[in-house]
């Protein structure tokens, strides 16, 4: 069964990079784990009397109840105050802990699926009102579990407690006589501004749900336009610019908030910049801004001549891709995943037995993929994006990689870059493994993507970091605009024929509102994923034994785990770029498909 006896920790104000894709912002939760796992295995259903489902039921037979919060606040504060006093045994204050922590549970799971059904369709006005609900209150809650920690970690139980329960790190994060490792919601000021923040986001959600245009005299809804096959290029083509030019001045002054009130948050912890503050708190990154630069730099030099040198606009423009149905995407998954073998097709088993993935092709899902953790069920989630092409097949590969490594390390996914590994790593995998029909295309596409990858979100992230570098109240919407245009030219992907798009695309860029710098993270992980192809090139299986290493995350760090437990080259080593560079120019030069020797 999914369920087990590991207890999800939650770790002060901090998030959960999600995936897919992402990821989504998960204020005030961490990430399970615990100290004596050696990662898990496929089990069966467990034995029933006849007739009896399984604990664990399939994810489309969870019903949605709102979670008590009233109750979360008083076992949550009354058990907190028992423990400040010392009134309670050992014995007695972990039964006690025990329940309040399935509360603590019970309301992020809550918020998950919500959030799960909500993107399934955003035109649900039910799911957007208790998304919007979670966002408000998720501050809140956060705040109760930091009194709780604190509660914890100083009383006369604090070791015990610390040892038997929270896994030895909450005395030295909350204890009184430590210096605090991270910002908490129990200081009121820092409280008020995550508030803040949740707020634009919610307004963010709501501006972006279903936006519309005036179209040949009606108010037409601009997600519905984009699915419409009548719709020709040139008219899709003014549609977006009557979206762009409603959207962008609107997105733009909210974005500017944002950032405005994230560097208010930096600025009250002491640090230099919200980068900083990202690096540290969000992400727990073990490289600096300076080293992420530096990759930046090479992929300017080594990587942006190559995107002009293969012309790759019109490669891009020549590629087809067949038809796919979810059936169809399923049967490649499940076939390429019981090849692999292990934990990989142990994940895969329990993805498919409970439904844990969302894979319809709807004009109604949100336009995102990502991986998020059901810890009262203790299991992961893929949702994922797809529209009904071959393509799909990897989209569902990025996600189910990331739902493989969060299922066998129940979701201990410190390092968000090694989380990225595996799912990147999963799509090469994935290349010499999907139906033969489909290989070539497939190859061609997740190659031109390798390109298109590093230039693309290495611009985004230089975005990021020259926007933050500046007060947001210095900036105007024209002048992202132009930022964003330069840095297309800038990385080599600008199509003077498409300025406009340039320049105001970049409100398309979810990571930038609810995630960010995040997407310097991809051309990171993209690296060591690569590494990963071109073993499997060089020997069939040799890139899968290195993603399996990897896998039980056994040593600390994204750097030490890739250099030392999975034997890659270190990301930021000079010359990495080329590398990369001399293999993409050899094989789309010559237009070769996957090749194991």
């Amino acid at each position: 069964m999914i369920s087990s006896n590991r207890r999800p920790i939650f770790r002060g104000f901090s998030f959960l990079p999600l995936l897919l894709a992402l990821l989504i912002l998960c204020s005030g939760c961490q990430l399970p784990v615990s100290p004596d796992s050696t990662g898990r295995s496929a089990a069966p259903p467990p034995e029933t009397e006849a007739g009896k489902e399984p604990e664990m039921p399939r994810f489309s037979e969870i019903v949605y109840t709102r979670p008590d919060l009233d109750a979360l606040r008083a076992e949550s504060g009354n058990l907190g105050e028992e423990i400040r006093e010392n009134r309670l045994s050992k014995k007695e204050a972990i039964a006690r802990l025990e329940e309040v922590y399935d509360r603590f549970n019970d309301y992020y799971t809550g918020r998950e699926i919500a959030r799960l059904r909500y993107y399934h369709d955003i035109t649900d006005s039910f799911y957007a009102d208790e998304s919007d609900w979670y966002l408000e209150n998720d501050p809140t809650v956060s705040q109760l579990f930091d009194e709780l920690c604190r509660a914890c970690a100083n009383c006369k139980l604090a070791k015990a407690l610390d040892l038997d329960f929270w896994g030895g790190w909450v005395v030295e994060e909350y204890g009184e006589t430590d210096e605090p490792t991270g910002p908490t919601n129990i200081d009121p000021e820092f409280y008020q501004l995550v508030q803040q923040e949740n707020s634009l986001l919610s307004e963010y959600r709501r501006l972006t749900a279903d936006p519309t245009v005036v179209w040949q005299g009606e108010e037409r809804s601009y997600l519905e336009l984009g699915w419409d096959d009548s719709i020709t290029v040139s008219q899709w083509e003014e549609i977006s610019t009557l979206y762009y030019e409603k959207y962008t001045p609107l997105l733009g002054e909210l974005y500017l908030r944002l950032v405005g009130v994230r560097q208010q948050m930096a600025a009250y912890l002491g640090l230099d910049s919200y980068e900083d503050y990202a690096y540290r708190f969000l992400y727990g990154r073990d490289y600096t801004p300076a080293q992420a630069d530096a990759l930046l730099d090479q992929i300017q030099v080594s990587l942006a001549p190559l995107y002009g040198e293969l012309d790759i606009h019109k490669r891009w423009d020549a590629l087809s891709y067949t038809e796919l149905n979810e059936a169809e995407n399923l049967a490649a998954l499940a076939r390429a995943a019981r090849a692999m073998g292990g934990s990989i097709a142990d994940a895969y088993e329990e993805m498919e037995r409970y439904e844990l993935y969302d894979i319809d092709i709807s004009e109604k899902k949100g336009d995102i993929s990502f991986q998020c953790y059901l810890y009262s069920y203790d299991c992961p989630f893929a949702f994922v994006k797809t529209e009904g092409y071959s393509d799909d097949i990897l989209s569902f590969g990025h996600e189910f990689g990331h739902f493989t490594d969060a299922w066998y390390n129940y979701d201990a996914t410190d390092s968000s870059d090694l989380s990225e590994v595996f799912s990147l790593g999963m799509e090469y995998l994935l290349l010499s493994r999907v139906p033969e029909d489909n290989r070539e295309e497939l190859t061609e596409y997740k190659l031109l993507d390798t390109l298109d990858l590093f230039v693309e979100q290495g611009s985004f992230a230089e975005f990021e970091h020259t926007v933050y570098a500046r007060p947001a109240a210095e900036w105007t919407v024209e002048e992202l605009n132009e930022l964003s245009r330069e840095l297309a030219k800038t990385y080599g992907y600008f199509r003077p024929e498409e300025e406009n798009y340039y320049s105001k695309s970049w409100i398309d860029i979810t990571h930038f509102f609810e995630h960010p710098f995040y997407v310097v993270s991809y051309c990171v992980s993209n690296d060591a994923a690569f590494q990963i192809y071109e073993r499997e090139c060089a020997g069939a299986g040799d890139g899968l034994d290195c993603w399996n290493k990897m896998l039980p995350r056994d040593l600390a760090g994204f750097l030490e785990t890739v250099e030392t437990q999975g034997g890659l080259e270190d990301p930021f080593a000079p010359g990495r770029m080329d590398k990369i560079a001399a293999l993409l120019r050899e094989k789309l030069e010559r237009g070769t498909a996957y090749q194991a020797q």
